[in-house]
């Protein structure tokens, strides 16, 4: 029999497994490790700039968005002006100097 068979091939395969086990047990984390280095590196890597079509339409969905939020935000309640300074639909009153 030489040293190929089947049986040489499992038990020099269990006789390297053995001997190596310890590597066998690291090399899974340091794969994941280094697949996620490599991943996070591809992932934020500098893009170059993108076309100007795609800028505006981003930016027009942007300001699209930005009016919206504007727009329904209601008007705030209180004011740094006193009680007394207030109309009663919320606008400031205009200070009387002579007071």
């Amino acid at each position: 029999m030489n040293e190929f068979s089947t049986v040489a091939a499992g038990s020099w395969v269990g006789a390297i497994a053995g001997e190596y086990s310890w590597a066998l047990w690291l090399a899974a984390p340091l794969t994941m490790v280094v697949f996620a280095a490599l991943w996070s590196w591809w992932r934020g890597r500098a893009r170059g700039p993108a076309s100007m079509r795609t800028t505006m339409s981003e930016h027009d969905r942007y300001l699209a968005v930005l009016s919206r939020v504007t727009s329904a935000r209601p008007q705030p309640r209180f004011t740094a002006y006193g009680p007394d300074e207030v109309e009663s639909d919320g606008s400031a009153r205009p200070h009387d100097l002579a007071s």
